[in-house]
């Protein structure tokens, strides 16, 4: 659901939009996974990132950071990540 990365616009500083409608769908366990590792690794090119970590209910991530940038930067360093060539990348990052 990349349409929720508007919502992201009106979250807090941490939060980033959701990938899955909850209670809807979810995202597999491998998927998730991989995501995980490719997104902190690119979102800490961007942001000082402490943690991304998968939601309980496998929809999207939170994300712990350093500081506390603004939800725009949070929202285009999200969207930068998403933007980015996975299929370059040999392996998920410290996966």
């Amino acid at each position: 659901m990349i349409g929720g990365v508007a919502a992201a616009e009106r979250a807090g500083p941490g939060d980033l939009p959701r990938l899955c409608q909850p209670n809807q769908e979810a995202l597999p366990t491998a998927p998730l996974h991989t995501l995980e590792h490719l997104l902190a690794g690119l979102l800490r090119e961007r942001l000082p990132v402490w943690d991304l970590s998968p939601m309980g209910c496998r929809t999207g991530f939170y994300l712990s950071v350093l500081a506390e940038p603004a939800p725009q930067e949070v929202l285009e360093a999200f969207r930068w990540s998403l933007t980015q060539d996975s299929a370059q990348a040999r392996s998920a990052p410290w996966a």
